[in-house]
């Protein structure tokens, strides 16, 4: 087993985190890891479902212009996005 002291992330790892906490790599340029970190600590505790989740189902989650995430049953196409200052973050299928 090794030492996980010396354990470094792959450059593929980095890339998949940046794009949990911002959606795309071209969104997250210009933040350094510590950056993505908080933003992933807030995401965390800040993510809202108003509802009962079924296993395998597909949710989106979104962002409000304040910065704070909810987890909705209702697909990005299926709304104004820009009307509700909402920006859509991913898909989401519940485990």
């Amino acid at each position: 087993m090794s030492d996980i002291k010396s354990w470094m992330p792959t450059q593929a790892f980095i890339m998949e985190v940046y794009k949990i906490a911002f959606g795309s790599i071209e969104k997250a340029k210009g933040y350094n890891h510590k950056q993505v970190l908080e933003r992933l600590i807030k995401m965390s505790q800040e993510s809202t479902v108003a509802f009962d989740t079924k296993a395998g189902e597909t949710y989106f989650e979104y962002e409000r212009k304040d910065g704070s995430r909810f987890l909705s049953i209702i697909g990005w196409d299926e709304w104004d996005l820009d009307k509700y200052e909402l920006e859509f973050i991913r898909q989401v299928v519940w485990k």
